[in-house]
């Protein structure tokens, strides 16, 4: 017994490291928290006219699409590329991790394309090589991080195609990590905008997108330190093209894409990401970003009608007592994206017909006479209590059937009784006959002994 229980816990300790070494390797990822949807009209108006040949304005928090212009027309994304390549790396690894950066990644880039001059045989971390890639979009980084998630450009170009379709993207194909000219390497406004809102629950994707500059220590393996300037513009005060809501961003350019460009800002709560693909004119990516930011804010806002809201005033007597006896929840952080100016919304309770489901009843959000939306008021249905109130007849009809169960199984032992009795009454009956026989036949065989004993 004593090794068995031994053996037990091993197994357990195994697994437990097994658990903790999983989770050590992976980097962060913030889960939503919270119950988000939209209630907007179906189309909101007097959108800005923008050069991009397509783009695409999001809400983050609940992916709802503000603005979009041609969002799934097949472009080339350039170097916002790179955000898919962030993204994996994320999901891959620990921002501790070092990177070697191969010959292949150094030389075997485009001449003339964008570089932080890192040498060959350099060793940088995950954190600074993300660094380098995404403020200065270095396509040396992006090489050395798909060679060191994938092994091979090849394989991690295959990795970033799955993870997008996973995603719900539908026109994407990628063939490498950093965007370079491909015929066959594509996306749409709207994939990259399920891109980024993915990569957005990295908080090391929107720290290191959103930095200014970043400065990657000199040591053995480099020619010596690396000063990195974030290449987005919209992040400089003193800039002509800043912006005070934008938090980080990944810029694009090739002579095939023109300007790309990919953003998220925050404004009063709310937060948005803008995708464009395809612009041309100097600095023109970054104008319709703004207008379509400006536009977006002043359209829409967050509204938590049950933040502070008490049920239980709304609920009467009977109501509050199977309230509190089935602990019922339901989600008070609760968030709706309306229409700006509409976020006096009132909330009442409303019974539900049918409870077996567990749904005790709804939250009405209400915008004067329309319902907004509906907040479902749960309980779990395998508790006793719950089981008890959802079908007391079972209860009723078991101590009911109870007696006459008791009645047949006592008529039942009654005749298994009266039976063995009958059946004992004529094995006795054989066994006194038997004894009877036997009886004689021993007295006729002693007279016969005796007889021969006398001669």
């Amino acid at each position: 017994m004593k090794e068995f229980k031994r053996a037990i816990s091993l197994l357990l300790a195994l697994a437990l490291a097994v658990c903790c070494t999983g989770t050590a390797f992976a980097a962060t990822r913030t889960e939503d928290t919270g119950l988000a949807v939209s209630y907007l009209p179906e189309e909101l108006t007097d959108a800005p006219d923008i050069q991009a040949g397509a783009a695409v304005l999001m809400d983050v928090k609940t992916g709802t699409i503000l603005y979009e212009k041609n969002a799934d027309e097949q472009l080339y994304p350039a170097s916002i590329t790179k955000i898919m390549t962030a993204l994996i790396t994320l999901e891959e690894c620990e921002l501790g991790d070092i990177v070697t950066f191969s010959d292949n990644a150094v030389y075997g880039t485009e001449a003339g394309s964008s570089t932080a001059g890192i040498a060959a045989g350099a060793e940088l971390t995950v954190e600074e090589t993300l660094y380098a890639m995404l403020l200065v979009s270095a396509n040396e980084a992006a090489t050395a991080l798909a060679e060191h998630v994938s092994g091979s450009v090849e394989d991690f170009a295959a990795l970033m195609t799955q993870r997008a379709q996973e995603l719900g993207c539908t026109g994407t194909q990628f063939t490498n990590a950093n965007g370079m000219p491909d015929e066959e390497h594509y996306t749409t406004a709207h994939d990259m905008a399920l891109i980024l809102e993915e990569a957005l629950h990295y908080e090391a994707f929107r720290t290191i997108s959103g930095t200014k500059n970043y400065t990657i220590a000199d040591r053995d393996t480099l020619y010596s330190e690396i000063e990195l300037w974030n290449h987005f513009k919209m992040l400089y005060s003193t800039h002509e093209y800043y912006y005070e809501y934008a938090e980080g961003g990944k810029t694009g350019y090739t002579t095939a894409a023109n300007s790309t460009l990919a953003t998220f800002a925050a404004k009063d709560g709310v937060e948005l990401l803008c995708i464009i693909l395809n612009d041309t004119g100097s600095g023109n990516h970054y104008k319709d970003t703004e207008a379509l930011y400006e536009w977006g804010f002043a359209q829409v806002a967050y509204a938590t009608p049950l933040e502070g809201y008490d049920i239980t005033a709304s609920l009467n007597e009977e109501q509050l007592a199977l309230y509190e006896t089935l602990g019922c929840t339901y989600e008070s952080d609760y968030t709706l994206l309306v229409s700006a100016g509409s976020e006096d919304l009132t909330v009442s309770f409303v019974e539900s017909a049918d409870q077996t489901g567990g749904v005790f009843g709804y939250l009405l959000i209400q915008d004067g006479d329309e319902t907004a939306d509906r907040v479902p008021v749960t309980f779990d249905t395998s508790t006793e209590a719950a089981q008890s109130y959802l079908y007391p007849e079972a209860e009723e009809t078991e101590s009911e059937a109870a007696p006459e169960a008791s009645t047949e199984q006592g008529g039942g032992v009654l005749k298994y009784l009266l039976v063995l009795a009958a059946v004992a009454v004529v094995i006795l009956a054989l066994v006194l006959l038997r004894l009877w026989g036997a009886g004689r036949r021993r007295s006729r065989s002693g007279t016969y002994r005796g007889r021969r004993r006398r001669r």
